[in-house]
């Protein structure tokens, strides 16, 4: 037996053939079993695909979010954009983090009263989210493969996670996300922006295609997977670093 709660059970779902998940944890349908270890649900499909490049780092969260004093200030923007999406989901609502990295936004999805499920391909992250906010959802899984049953989320937030996907990939990713939520929240980087130009301007700038999407490309990319992109565009962006709101239609 698990200390899995029955309404935290009822959100999953086999990532291999989309089958209910037992109270045993395991599949009802392919009869795979799911280990809870450490507060967290190992849950990665055969062969995952999306990500598994974190290599376990003890300073990860340090040297990425507080290294500097720029990176402080992007990481109280990124929060507080976040909280202000979180404020506008009625209180109670279920909303996943993928990835979650080591849950530095589980704070908040608590403090608004919802319900945390927290999902990264890297064990050590989510054992760490596991920590972080005890008694919530947390999943070791893969984002083309998310172990949720369709529509059991309110909200997904996505960030800091779009520019390792080519597009295909992506677009993978996102209709993942759009089954599980009807709301998405995510970033990307976009060197139209003044950041970009200035990144550019400094020799900083990526020749990667997927670290230079502009809204309207993503915006193509998740039409392909059935989202649509929600508000208009600032006439003035600023930081290469956006956040977009997208959504499934009707």
């Amino acid at each position: 037996m698990t200390t899995i709660e029955a309404s935290q059970r009822a959100v999953l779902a086999c990532p291999a053939c989309g089958g209910v998940v037992t109270e045993r944890l395991a599949c009802a349908g392919c009869a795979r079993e799911f280990p809870f270890e450490n507060g967290v649900i190992r849950m990665l499909p055969d062969q995952p695909q999306a990500g598994g490049w974190a290599a376990p780092d003890p300073n990860y969260e340090l040297e990425r979010f507080e290294g500097s004093a720029g990176r402080r200030r992007k990481n109280r923007r990124e929060r507080a954009r976040v909280d202000r999406f979180l404020a506008t989901l009625p209180a109670g609502s279920w909303v996943a983090d993928a990835p979650s990295g080591e849950g530095r936004f589980s704070d908040l999805v608590l403090a608004r009263g919802h319900k945390l499920c927290s999902i990264d391909v890297n064990l050590d992250h989510a054992r760490a989210t596991a920590a972080r906010a005890p008694g919530s959802l947390c999943i070791q899984g893969d984002l083309t493969a998310l172990p949720l049953r369709p529509g059991s989320m309110a909200a997904m937030l996505c960030v800091r996670v779009s520019y390792y996907f080519d597009d295909d990939t992506l677009a993978r990713v996102l209709g993942a996300l759009g089954r599980a939520a009807p709301r998405v929240l995510l970033t990307y980087r976009d060197p139209s922006t003044l950041g970009g130009w200035w990144k550019r301007v400094r020799g900083r700038a990526s020749d990667k295609p997927e670290k230079n999407r502009t809204r309207a490309q993503i915006g193509g990319i998740a039409g392909r997977a059935g989202l649509r992109l929600v508000g208009r565009a600032p006439v003035w962006p600023m930081r290469e670093m956006r956040f977009v709101e997208l959504a499934r239609p009707g």
